[in-house]
């Protein structure tokens, strides 16, 4: 019985401790420019697309081409009625660039959820998100935001979709330019 008893307490730790991060990788080939001018132009990209760059590169590092970026998308939801509100929020995550040998990857992770409630923060913000749902599974006791574990995931893998896209798109401009602009 005390084996029984161990097992199911061991159970749920090791599940949590083996659960998979939520994260988006695409690797891109690229030609006609050089590791320096895609370094580059994923820094302009991060200039062009961000409110503060300055606030949100955490680190440039210029030798190894590679530049990790920190900030944060709103999140909301009216899925379930005005009882969700205090979901709503915003979700940080890392951004991180890295170019070589003719190919650059962009990885998105650390997908974390952040209530904007003032009196019930700590409540409804859920942390950190992995691939099966919300990472501190004591949170999912609330069938409320249990529910909202999709609405989470979902927003997180919408974002970085549209945000590889723009990544993608923002570098192949970048290596052909539509005119000459000669001023």
């Amino acid at each position: 019985m005390k084996k029984f008893l161990f097992l199911s307490f061991l159970l749920p730790i090791c599940l949590y401790a083996f659960s998979e991060p939520l994260q988006q990788v695409k690797v891109i080939q690229f030609e006609n420019l050089s590791e320096a001018d895609v370094y580059n132009a994923a820094k302009m990209f991060v200039v062009d697309n961000f409110v503060s760059p300055n606030d949100v590169i955490q680190l440039d590092d210029q030798t190894q081409y590679i530049l990790v970026v920190k900030s944060r998308f709103d999140f909301s939801t009216t899925k379930f009625g005005s009882g969700y509100s205090y979901l709503n929020g915003f979700i940080r995550f890392t951004l991180k660039i890295e170019v070589r040998d003719g190919r650059y990857r962009v990885s998105i992770y650390d997908f974390i959820h952040h209530s904007n409630s003032l009196q019930y923060n700590d409540f409804w913000s859920v942390g950190l998100i992995n691939a099966d749902g919300i990472a501190n599974q004591s949170k999912c006791k609330d069938p409320r935001i249990k529910k909202s574990q999709e609405d989470l995931i979902k927003a997180c893998n919408d974002f970085s979709y549209l945000l590889l896209t723009r990544i993608e798109n923002y570098i192949n401009q970048y290596s052909h330019p539509e005119s000459t602009d000669e001023w």
